[in-house]
């Protein structure tokens, strides 16, 4: 009897490269001409790569974790480019966005309270005008956007979000507009609470695209050095992320405003936390294209708001008795 399924999306081919080998999920050894090199100098690499006339841009996740053990990057093949071909040197349409996403994640391992789980991620962008990297200003005519979370492996559902970033699409050569939670180099880190039940998990590398190009995500596997102290050390590294920070037009950090802003998910929602003495009456909070959601009166005592929102892109609006006081923008995933 043959019985004939119907798969939920397509069925790509699983690449055994002999570059990834893992001993109990403990070190990485790398096959190389001389034999086999240090244990953890290298680790997988998905490299992703944005394209459009004016900009590429680089998201790089290396260095999968749980405590001190390194894990397996899943479908992942040395040297396989999703989305581009070297023969025909151009990209092409081999998987949507989001199916790139659900190849692009860590293997599936148990974690419970007090474990921790993390990864290391690069973004950078270059203007190819000049192929120079030219961070205090950006032209690129899709909005970019890239996020990492912590996910049920029985159910799909997100356990917890470590990084987002987006940057807002431009048709001429401006300052970057950049919604961030780290800095953009930086490792991405959960820890499971005391009461965290065994689960099995896995971390999913998420990006997407939209505007009027509307490029695709690419993603090569490679390997690299396991090196992430020693970059997130480096003066350098430092140096650009106060660049990023201080050329950013967007940026949260306005010292007028009395209060932060964060997103949170499990379930997804804005919260908002007043410093003392802040005079705030109340907020008020709308989609970045205008439409109004929801008032929040601020209670005396309470320093603490959290409003459910779907995912988007949001402002929030601080007001007191005399008027508005300051607005703050926050990225939902």
């Amino acid at each position: 009897m043959m019985i004939l399924c119907s798969m939920p999306f397509p069925v790509f081919a699983q690449c055994d490269s002999l570059e990834q080998l893992f001993l109990a999920d403990t070190a990485l050894r790398i096959v190389a001409s001389n034999g086999i090199r240090q244990a953890g100098e290298f680790v997988p690499s998905f490299d992703f790569e944005h394209q459009t006339d004016s900009t590429r841009f680089f998201f790089k996740i290396s260095e999968f974790r749980k405590n001190s053990l390194w894990v397996f990057a899943d479908n992942w093949c040395m040297d396989k480019v999703w989305n581009w071909s070297d023969y025909l040197d151009t990209d092409t349409t081999e998987v949507t966005n989001t199916m790139l996403s659900v190849l692009s994640r860590s293997r599936m391992i148990s974690i419970a309270a007090g474990d921790t789980f993390s990864v290391f991620k690069r973004i950078y962008w270059e203007d190819r005008s000049g192929d120079t990297f030219a961070f205090e200003k950006l032209i690129n005519p899709d909005a970019v956007s890239m996020w990492i979370e912590l996910v049920n492996a029985s159910t799909g559902a997100r356990i917890s979000l470590l990084d987002s970033a987006h940057f807002s699409s431009t048709t001429s050569s401006t300052k970057p507009c950049l919604y961030a939670m780290l800095p953009l180099t930086a490792r991405c880190v959960y820890i499971a609470p005391a009461g965290f039940p065994a689960t099995d998990a896995y971390l999913q590398v998420n990006v997407s695209s939209d505007g009027a190009v509307n490029k695709r995500w690419t993603r090569w596997d490679n390997i690299v050095h396991a090196g992430s102290n020693i970059i997130l050390n480096y003066e350098g590294t430092r140096n650009y992320c106060t660049v990023i920070d201080e050329a950013n037009q967007c940026s949260p950090t306005s010292t007028s405003c009395t209060f932060t802003v964060a997103t949170l998910s499990g379930p997804r929602r804005v919260r908002t936390v007043l410093t003392p003495r802040s005079g705030i009456t109340n907020f008020d909070l709308y989609t970045s294209g205008g439409q109004f959601i929801a008032t929040t009166n601020v209670v005396s005592g309470t320093t603490t708001y959290d409003i459910p929102v779907n995912p988007g892109l949001y402002y929030v609006i601080a007001r007191t008795d005399s008027g508005m006081q300051c607005t703050r923008n926050i990225l939902v995933y």
